[in-house]
């Protein structure tokens, strides 16, 4: 029984097996399931990809904050097919930076047949008004075959402003 995970800008793409899970987890009807955390944790010592030296993950007490992965050599990028560079490529989340979008962690779960299961974003709005903090990781199962696919998004935190180069002539 495995799951795949993906980091999608890393190029990290593991498929991992339930044998090696700290705590393997049962559903209700008795199948294995897996938490989203355990599946990262897993990933951190089951690499199926001899090119992949490390694979890390930050968060905090809200939840994820960056990916990490390092590769030993050169490589090819599974969509694109250019030639990458070895060494480490690391994407972190950016809140509240002011002029600039927010990036902010989120993944889906699909499962086999490449149906979607679930989206959820790694952060929710926070008791106080005006503030966003990380969600911790939630209560979702993921079972035998599910994908699960991280994304680094970009949210605007205000309005738009155009640049001169796109604002429109009056007299057009």
């Amino acid at each position: 029984m495995s799951v795949k995970l993906r980091i999608v800008g890393l190029y990290y793409n593991n498929e991992i097996d339930y044998q090696s899970l700290a705590k393997p987890l049962v559903g209700k009807d008795g199948q294995a399931i897996a938490s989203i955390k355990s599946l990262l944790d897993a990933a951190k010592t089951s690499n199926k990809d001899e090119n992949v030296e490390a694979f890390t993950y930050a968060r905090d007490t809200g939840g994820i904050q960056v990916f990490s992965v390092t590769f030993k050599e050169q490589f090819t990028a599974p969509i694109s097919g250019i030639t990458r560079c070895a060494g480490t490529y690391k994407m972190d989340d950016r809140l509240d930076a002011p002029g600039l979008p927010d990036l902010v962690w989120q993944y889906y779960i699909t499962d086999a047949t490449g149906k979607s299961v679930t989206v959820a974003r790694t952060r929710k709005p926070d008791p106080q008004p005006g503030e966003l903090r990380i969600k911790d990781f939630p209560d979702v199962e993921v079972l035998d075959g599910d994908s699960v696919i991280f994304r680094l998004v970009s949210i605007l935190n205000g309005p738009s402003i155009e640049s001169a180069r796109a604002q429109r002539d009056p007299s057009k």
